[in-house]
């Protein structure tokens, strides 16, 4: 992850810029109008863990 600005990060060689902040003790990515955890996210997005 890269830090672009202030809640602002890039993944990997991507162009796709994800919005973060941290709500209690989970740490959140912007999704459409929601929210949703970082790791249910990598578990969508990150083609390491995507599954066929």
């Amino acid at each position: 992850m890269i830090r672009v600005s202030e809640g602002k990060y890039r993944i990997g060689d991507t162009k796709v810029l994800i919005f973060v902040r941290i709500l209690r003790s989970h740490v959140m990515v912007r999704v459409g109008g929601g929210w949703d955890t970082l790791s249910h996210y990598l578990d969508k997005h990150d083609p390491c863990r995507c599954r066929t």
